[in-house]
């Protein structure tokens, strides 16, 4: 039988204010696409339909001289009866931190089912004396240029609430998201699952793997596991450990040919 720990490869940087062992991430970055007049449909939660739509709008030109101009829109689009942020046209952004709640954002609201809004445009000027070029970037995302879409998504249990990290770097970026598993839960924009350094898992009893991590006394930990690097989800244990040393330790009963295992700080 195969057993791994993958601690190494989700270990996070404990840099961020909020963490969750409820949160579902995925880091990126995604790049934009440049295909006419798409250029992203994410899949939040990886179930095989996109639920956002980030889309750019035709370029509009000056033809003068001795300048000539250019602009082109990005926007975003929430799909089906998803839901995004919004402000007279324009997408709400979050900066790192604020809650992501059925309340919406600072003046914005949530949209309406399959609500749109202008993100950024992109303007440029050509000076025909010297042939050189200018390029400037607009709107709400460049007005706050790193930060955080807020998406409102519905799925058989209920609403789900999560945070897209947008930026722009030579074009906006999909950086990575993170939404809430519990519905009907509000989520800080930037909060994701803090990992815990393990030792290397052991078999200690007879069916069972026992691992270790390093504690802190009176902090709470969940056990996660998946079957498979494949599987977008982690799936918590039942039960949380509360340290009481500088080093926690539970055994897992072993099922199946292989699975994997990360200790996470919980809610």
């Amino acid at each position: 039988m195969k057993y791994l720990s993958i601690m190494a490869a989700f270990a996070v940087c404990v840099l961020a204010a909020h963490s969750q062992s409820t949160i579902a991430y995925f880091p990126g970055p995604v790049s934009p696409l440049p295909e006419f007049p798409y250029f992203g449909d994410p899949d939040l939660n990886a179930d095989g339909t996109p639920d956002l739509r980030f889309t750019f709008g035709f370029t509009l030109c000056t033809d003068d001289v001795p300048t000539s101009a250019c602009w082109t829109p990005y926007y975003l689009a929430a799909l089906s009866t998803n839901q995004i942020t919004v402000a007279g046209g324009n997408i709400a952004l979050f900066l790192t931190g604020a809650l992501v709640s059925p309340t919406g954002v600072t003046n914005g609201a949530w949209s309406t089912f399959g609500g749109s809004g202008y993100l950024t445009g992109l303007s440029w000027t050509r000076d025909w004396a010297t042939d050189t070029y200018s390029t400037r970037w607009s709107g709400p995302l460049a007005d706050q240029a790193d930060s955080y879409l807020g998406i409102r998504f519905h799925a058989a249990d209920g609403a789900h609430y999560g945070w897209i990290h947008v930026a722009l770097q030579s074009s906006p970026v999909i950086v990575d998201w993170g939404y809430e598993t519990r519905p009907d839960t509000a989520i800080r924009a930037g909060a994701k699952p803090v990992s815990v350094p393990q030792t290397a898992p052991e078999i200690a009893r007879a069916g069972h793997i026992r691992l270790k991590w390093q504690s802190e006394i009176g902090k709470a930990y969940q056990v996660q596991a998946k079957d498979s690097l494949n599987t977008p989800l982690w799936t918590n244990f039942g039960f949380v450990i509360v340290g009481t040393a500088t080093g926690s330790v539970v055994d897992i009963p072993i099922t199946g040919a292989s699975r994997f295992f990360r200790v996470v700080e919980a809610d």
